[in-house]
């Protein structure tokens, strides 16, 4: 099965292989599992998107709820500088940042993505990573998949591809319970006052009530990482 399924004419397969070489495109290394990638000008027009498509969404939750941008800031530790800079699309927003904000919003990250749910709702349903449920946040070298491309599920899965050395800085508002697994690479996850604790291939762990961590890829090559949590708000 080709994974995805399109990519409006930009599809890559990177096979497993004992290969290094660097591809042109976001950076992506060869040798690190299947996964996609894009050529540059796809890749470009896909973030220049996102980026857009997640300042109107943001703009409008503020506005929904009757928050200024100085109120969002003082709820949220997020400088209302840049929530301006954002909800105009003028500015990138780290993954960690906007789980804050998806937090206060009592949603998931994966709700502020314009992904189409599954109007069958079928009881099995295919994961996929995608570019049109993709965040890409350039200042912490990690692309961030939303595997259910729209659904509103219990369980909200999640793929993140991190370039060597990336590190994601996890602050949430309250307590949380992920489960984080290895497809590929090294990473440590720091707990401030424990020793960082480090993940290989095949090897995953349970971040419980744990409101602040960090995820590092500390190895040499691009890595994968599944993230699953439980929806912390139940569906109606």
């Amino acid at each position: 099965m080709r994974w995805p399924e399109t990519l409006a004419g930009h599809e890559f397969l990177v096979q497993q292989r004992r290969s290094s070489r660097r591809l042109p495109v976001l950076g992506v290394e060869e040798g690190c599992g299947r996964f996609c990638v894009y050529s540059g000008a796809v890749a470009k027009e896909a973030i220049g998107a996102h980026k857009q498509s997640l300042a109107v969404t943001l703009r409008r939750l503020r506005t929904e709820r009757g928050l200024s941008q100085s109120d969002l800031a003082r709820a949220t530790g997020i400088s209302s500088s840049f929530l301006s800079l954002v909800e105009q699309g003028r500015s990138d927003i780290t993954i960690g940042r906007l789980l804050r904000l998806a937090e206060f919003y009592d949603l998931e990250i994966n709700d502020l993505l314009d992904g189409d749910a599954d109007p069958e709702r079928h009881p099995v349903q295919v994961l996929r990573a995608d570019r049109e449920n993709m965040i890409h946040s350039a200042a912490e070298g990690v692309d961030l998949f939303d595997l259910t491309s729209g659904s509103r599920w219990t369980l909200v899965p999640r793929l993140g591809v991190h370039q060597p050395g990336s590190k994601v800085e996890i602050n949430h508002l309250h307590e949380h319970e992920t489960m984080l697994f290895v497809l590929d690479g090294t990473f440590e996850i720091e707990v401030a006052g424990v020793e960082p604790v480090r993940l290989r291939r095949g090897e995953g762990a349970i971040c419980r009530d744990v409101p602040a961590y960090s995820v590092k890829n500390v190895g040499k090559r691009t890595g994968r990482l599944l993230g699953i949590n439980p929806r912390h708000r139940p569906l109606s």
